[in-house]
């Protein structure tokens, strides 16, 4: 249960601090950026509590946890590593999914955590460059 709330607590925040700072703010300061990379972690940890609840429910899911020792009591660094290598898309190969449910949530991780850092951080960083030397 714990995972559950887990997911849903990090994915609210982070969603509140992505609508904060996408739709609240007129101006783009540094405060701003911040708040978008700190959701981008709270995306990361919020995925890293859902990769986690599967485990606990399927933990035949994932191909590479067998090879830890007591992978059946796994901790959340585990499933926080694995969110954050698959957030980047760096994919070591290490841990892969091995059902179509978590691929599928593999995917749909990696797709967001691209989107969010080339659109929305990339944006906010531009728009604050061009703020910064535009005359007051």
């Amino acid at each position: 249960m714990s995972r559950v709330a887990g997911t849903c607590f990090f994915g609210y925040v982070g969603g509140l601090i992505a609508i904060d700072v996408g739709v609240r703010h007129t101006r783009i300061n540094e405060e701003m950026i911040y708040g978008t990379l700190c959701a981008y972690l709270f995306l990361g940890l919020a995925f890293a509590y859902l990769f986690s609840f599967v485990f606990g429910v399927q933990p035949e899911a994932f191909h590479g946890l067998e090879r830890i020792a007591g992978y059946t009591e796994l901790e959340m660094g585990t499933f926080i590593y694995f969110s954050f290598v698959t957030l980047t898309t760096l994919e070591f190969g290490d841990i892969t999914p091995a059902s179509s449910s978590v691929g599928a949530l593999v995917y749909m991780e990696a797709i967001l955590g691209q989107i969010y850092l080339t659109v929305l951080v990339a944006r906010l960083v531009g728009l604050y460059i061009a703020q910064s030397v535009e005359p007051s």
